[in-house]
C-alpha cells in the first residue's frame, strides 16, 4: 500500500466518522505496524495446504478501510459475507480484539460458502470472531441482534447483494 493510498484511506475515515486525520491514520497503518498480526498470517500461510493460492506478500489493501472503520466506530457486531482465505476476517478480528483491550466489547461474524474457507482466523483473533458456513442469506437470516458493521464481499451480483442488504435492513444499527 503507498503513502498516497494510505493517505486517502486515512481522509476517508476522518471524513465518515468525524475522528481526527492524525487517528484515522494511525488506525489505518496499525496493521502495517503490527508484528504479531503479521507474524500469524506469514504462519498460517506457509502452513496451509492452500499456500500456493495465497499471495507471497500480504496485501491488505481496502481491508484498511475496514480495519480503520472497526477501531473509529467500536461495533459491538461486525458482519463480512464472503471470507475466502480470511485475511479480510483475521484483519477484522485483530480490529475488534485492540478494541476489546480498550473497553470496547465485540465481536466478528463472516460468513462462507466454501466449508473451506477462512484459515487464517485461528488462534487470539478467532477468539474475538468466528465463520458461519453456508449460504449468507440463511446465515443472516439466523441473526437476532443489531449489526453495527456490515461488509459485503460475497456474491457480488446486483440480485444476490440486494438480497443480503434486504435480509438484514432491519438489524443494521441506525448509526
Amino acid at each position: 500500500v503507498s503513502e498516497l493510498t494510505i493517505t486517502y484511506f486515512a481522509h476517508a475515515i476522518a471524513m465518515v466518522t468525524g475522528n481526527s486525520l492524525d487517528q484515522a491514520t494511525k488506525w489505518v497503518r496499525e496493521p502495517l505496524e503490527d508484528s504479531e498480526l503479521q507474524t500469524h498470517i506469514r504462519e498460517k500461510q506457509i502452513g496451509s495446504e492452500h499456500r500456493v493460492l495465497a499471495d507471497d506478500e500480504t496485501r491488505f489493501g481496502r481491508r484498511l478501510v475496514w480495519y480503520a472503520m472497526v477501531r473509529a466506530t467500536k461495533p459491538k457486531l461486525v458482519i463480512e459475507t464472503g471470507i475466502d482465505k480470511g485475511l479480510g476476517s483475521v484483519l477484522l478480528c485483530a480490529a475488534v480484539r485492540k478494541n476489546n483491550s480498550e473497553g470496547h466489547p465485540g465481536r466478528y461474524l463472516g460468513t462462507d460458502i466454501e466449508p473451506l474457507a477462512g484459515y487464517l482466523l485461528d488462534g487470539v483473533y478467532s477468539e474475538h470472531g468466528s465463520i458461519a458456513y453456508g449460504d449468507s442469506i440463511e446465515s443472516l437470516k439466523a441473526l437476532d441482534e443489531p449489526i453495527d458493521l456490515f461488509i459485503n464481499d460475497s456474491d457480488h451480483s446486483h440480485e444476490y447483494e440486494a438480497r443480503e442488504y434486504e435480509t438484514i435492513e432491519n438489524l443494521l444499527h441506525d448509526r
